[in-house]
């Protein structure tokens, strides 16, 4: 199946995401804020169908110059064939002001279009519990808050192992308030396969999270470095190598999902 005006596509979807919101962040006014996520997973498959992460990820205020939150995972997730698999995270999450423990579970849909292109459907569900330290302890807390996740995103391969893609995903919250759009999150960036065991990830999120008076908007850079230790015995000898570019890879050896796409 061959996909025309693909060129278009990508810039096209960006610029929707990023217009769509527009008319509610200006009419409320907004505050600009400016983040550098980094992040480090290491994957372990365990069967063709189950694997299991661990991640770190380090996330800094580029605006106080300091440390915002660090976030831990841990990942779980069964493909039950190259269409549908579904994702289990626990994360802790930790700042000066308050620790978050969340529990997150969802389904995702795939579909090829063609050789290059790939598209994906994820819903998901998270509840999250705020701890807050001693100094803070006057503050609301301790209530769990349930969030319903709904993301769209589309993947293009530029070469064997290069994976442009771009995607929108709104977070419906569910508290002591009626159900409300708490943020909308916004993303595009590329992925780098050096092998199979190997792969970084470059990234922009465009996040405007909503309040009752002002709207918060996160201008997020962000990096990934991702380790997969498959199930079958590793050639160590091969680990740092990297693999030829080629034009159209093999689908079979396509990796098409991050760390960012499980967070």
């Amino acid at each position: 199946m061959k996909t025309r005006g693909h060129k278009y596509l990508i810039p096209g979807l960006l610029f929707l995401m990023l217009v769509l919101p527009a008319k509610k962040l200006f009419s409320q006014g907004y505050n600009q804020d400016y983040q550098t996520w980094t992040w480090f997973q290491v994957e372990k498959q365990f069967t063709r169908h189950y694997s299991l992460s661990v991640e770190y990820e380090l996330r800094i205020d580029n605006v106080t110059k300091g440390f915002e939150w660090g976030y831990f995972y841990l990942d779980g997730e069964y493909k039950f064939n190259k269409y549908f698999n579904t994702q289990a995270v626990y994360q802790y999450c930790t700042s000066y002001q308050n620790d978050v423990q969340s529990f997150y579970a969802g389904i995702t849909g795939k579909y090829p279009l063609g050789n290059r292109w790939k598209v994906a459907a994820r819903t998901a569900f998270q509840d999250e519990i705020v701890h807050f330290s001693p100094q803070y302890s006057d503050e609301k807390g301790n209530e769990t808050k349930y969030e319903w996740r709904n993301r769209f995103s589309i993947r293009y391969k530029v070469f064997s192992n290069i994976t442009a893609f771009a995607f929108a995903e709104p977070y419906i919250r569910y508290d002591y308030r009626n159900p409300y759009m708490d943020k909308m999150r916004n993303g595009a960036g590329f992925d780098y396969d050096m092998n199979k065991y190997n792969s970084f990830t470059l990234y922009y999120l465009y996040q405007p999270q909503f309040d009752v008076t002002k709207t918060t908007i996160a201008n997020i850079v962000g990096v990934i470095y991702s380790i997969t230790l498959p199930y079958k015995k590793i050639h160590w000898h091969k680990f740092f190598v990297p693999k030829k570019t080629k034009i159209i890879d093999d689908e079979e050896n396509d990796k098409d999902v991050n760390a960012l796409d499980k967070s």
